[in-house]
């Protein structure tokens, strides 16, 4: 069964633009690692300096390969980055019906059309 893998990480004050560019450096690793479907960064809106990475992999196991991996590898640039040691998550598919977004189940979320233009507020 896929398992999708959520790693959070809080950049120290500052640091997101830096820690975004070493995950465009290592992820291409990662992307090529066995096991991995894909990976994708995200900010968090309400925490810019929290970076949120999905993560899609052929099983768990597969996961926690790559992961010691990547301890063995002693690459101390993301630690050096962080608050604190980031926080892994791993979650299963809830197969609901539903619409599809990118071929998974998406429920609920149909796209929605515009019904009026709003016009800006003067300013005053």
């Amino acid at each position: 069964m896929t398992t999708l893998v959520l790693f959070e990480a809080d950049a120290l004050a500052g640091k997101a633009e830096e820690l975004t560019t070493l995950f465009e450096e290592v992820l291409v690793d990662t992307r090529a690692y066995d096991g991995c479907e894909g990976v994708t960064v995200h900010r968090d809106q309400d925490a810019p300096d929290r970076l949120v990475l999905l993560e899609r992999w052929v099983s768990r196991p597969h996961y926690e390969a790559y992961l010691q991996w990547r301890a063995e590898q002693g690459d101390p640039r993301l630690a050096a980055l962080l608050t604190e040691p980031p926080s892994i998550r791993f979650l299963d598919d809830v197969q609901a019906q539903g619409p599809t977004f990118r071929g998974r189940a998406w429920a609920g979320c149909e796209p929605q059309r515009a019904t009026r233009v709003l016009e800006p507020t003067p300013s005053a």
